[in-house]
């Protein structure tokens, strides 16, 4: 099939998520100051969307779980490591807003997972049966985990400086 008839062929749903994270990820280029709430935007909407993809998309659920559970701990160690690197996040104790630093981190997760969510969706819209596929179902929640768990462990990490915690690393 070729690439056009492809991109036409995408729900605009999933277009408008793309700009969506896009726009999010560029914000987080710079420093900004957010409320702890909304810190978690992007990790619950990979985790969402990783849990929905493997629950409805996959018949070999099951291993896309265990992998996912094994890739997220993982992720959740490199996302840690990583917000390590950067400037300490702060909290206004007036105002309750979290200061992150700017990353260009935050972009290139969202383009790497969303691109990679993309293309095993589309193989599987492509070959239905790759959905019964352990090897599949096993890549499609390791991208899954990996992705959401560097999400999930940056935020923790900024989380625990934010709020007084001593940061520690991994």
């Amino acid at each position: 099939m070729p690439v056009a008839a492809i991109l036409s062929g995408t729900p605009v749903w999933v277009w408008a998520l793309f700009a969506f994270l896009l726009f999010r990820g560029i914000a987080a280029l710079r420093a900004r100051e957010m409320t702890p709430a909304r810190m978690l935007v992007l990790p619950v909407i990979f985790l969402v969307w990783a849990l929905a993809g493997m629950f409805f998309e996959l018949v070999a659920w099951p291993a896309a779980l265990a992998a996912f559970v094994v890739a997220l701990a993982i992720g959740l160690a490199g996302g840690w490591a990583n917000a390590a690197r950067l400037p300490v996040a702060t909290r206004d104790p007036v105002t309750g807003l979290v200061c992150r630093p700017g990353s260009a981190t935050t972009l290139v997760l969202v383009l790497v997972g969303f691109v990679a969510k993309y293309v095993l969706s589309v193989a599987l819209a492509m070959h239905a049966n790759l959905g019964a596929q352990t090897g599949f179902a096993a890549l499609f929640g390791g991208v899954s985990g990996l992705i959401d768990g560097a999400f999930w462990g940056g935020a923790a990490l900024q989380f625990r400086q934010a709020f007084g915690y001593r940061a520690a690393t991994i």
